[in-house]
């Protein structure tokens, strides 16, 4: 398969490729009509996923003729916001500017949110753990007490994570949904996970009190433009080093397992469980079609024809992050091909055409 003749990539709603929000449209046409008469709140709007689903509502809303959809985004700071989500797509939302870590009052109802206001950067272990966690408890606190003033309880999709499962035993080839097990306190990373556990607990909570019904999506690992290359995660290192040019490095054998999906799909998937999830069934969000950090490597070399220097650090216990989607499987999502080289292609246009 050969990308290097690829035509010249079109940008679209916050900054990201239209084809891509296109696609999201055509994959959700027959479901659009369902979203009529909603508003839908998002917070963390301006994050990664936050700003894939915000583009792609208005787009449907657009291209779709949705009538009275209205998308209403949480930010903590309008002026930094406008300026990731872009002038144009800000003038066909709502905006509330808030800190969700403080009591919140929301002027209009909404029947359906999207919460996914939790900073990322602590899922590799770097940030400010206290600051995430208490984002994640509090800011979810906050958000319950909102909607409890609503005359019907929406539909609230929690984007978690997978990291709630803790380390994945390598014995175990794919997180089930019903696993058990958790993460340890003591890792740097823990914030984040437990973050993202106390939050699913909340929200089962005020699902029982009729407040809302909660919707748990676990995220897992995703590719695709908008995506920060910097944050210590290695499909983000390995784009950004093809992207200019650079050989690949990595500081072990790349025998550890990772899966990823494009974020197009992440965002027909999500909307997916927001229209058709059930209460009280965990969804994981991710690819079942785990490779090796080496075969991910080469496959993003091949890409721009740079080499893959793999480092001398020993890898003991062979560590996995590949979700079990059953419960998706049951609604009728189904994950992409396994084949995202469209997508990591894709990718590094789109960081070529930003100057990233």
């Amino acid at each position: 398969m050969t990308f290097e003749n690829t035509a010249p990539m079109r940008i679209g709603l916050a900054g990201l490729p239209s084809d891509d929000l296109d696609w999201i449209v055509q994959s959700l046409r027959d479901r659009a009509h369902e979203l009529s008469s909603s508003r839908i709140l998002i917070t963390g709007a301006s994050g990664f996923v936050g700003r894939w689903v915000v583009a792609a509502l208005v787009e449907m809303r657009t291209q779709l003729h949705v009538p009275d959809l209205s998308v209403q985004i949480l930010v903590r700071n309008s002026s930094t916001a406008q300026e990731r989500l872009g002038a144009e797509l800000w003038n066909h939302v709502e905006v509330v500017e808030a800190d969700i870590k403080q009591p919140l009052s929301l002027r209009q109802p909404a029947s359906h949110v999207v919460h996914g206001a939790t900073p990322s950067s602590t899922r590799s272990g770097s940030g400010d753990g206290r600051g995430v966690l208490l984002t994640s408890v509090s800011g979810t606190h906050n958000l319950i007490q909102a909607i409890s003033a609503f005359d019907e309880a929406p539909r609230v999709l929690h984007l978690s994570s997978g990291a709630v499962y803790g380390p994945q035993p390598s014995e175990v080839d794919r997180i089930p949904e019903n696993w058990g097990g958790g993460p340890s306190p003591f890792l740097t990373t823990a914030p984040y996970a437990e973050g993202k556990r106390a939050a699913e607990a909340l929200l089962e909570a005020a699902g029982r009190d009729d407040l809302l019904k909660p919707l748990q999506a676990r995220l897992f690992a995703f590719v695709g433009p908008g995506l920060p290359t910097n944050e210590g995660f290695a499909i983000g290192n390995f784009i950004r080093q093809a992207c200019i040019g650079e050989a690949i490095h990595l500081t072990g054998d790349g025998s550890n397992t990772r899966s990823y999906i494009d974020a197009r799909s992440l965002v027909v998937w999500l909307i997916r469980i927001l229209l058709d999830g059930e209460v009280g069934t965990p969804y994981n969000v991710g690819s079942p079609f785990g490779h090796s950090l080496r075969d991910w490597a080469h496959m993003c070399a091949e890409l721009v024809k740079v080499p893959v220097v793999l480092g001398d650090q020993v890898v003991g216990e062979r560590l996995a992050y590949v979700p079990d989607v059953s419960n998706s499987i049951k609604i009728g999502i189904h994950p992409p091909s396994d084949d995202i080289r469209p997508s990591l292609w894709a990718w590094i246009q789109w960081l070529r055409a930003n100057q990233r």
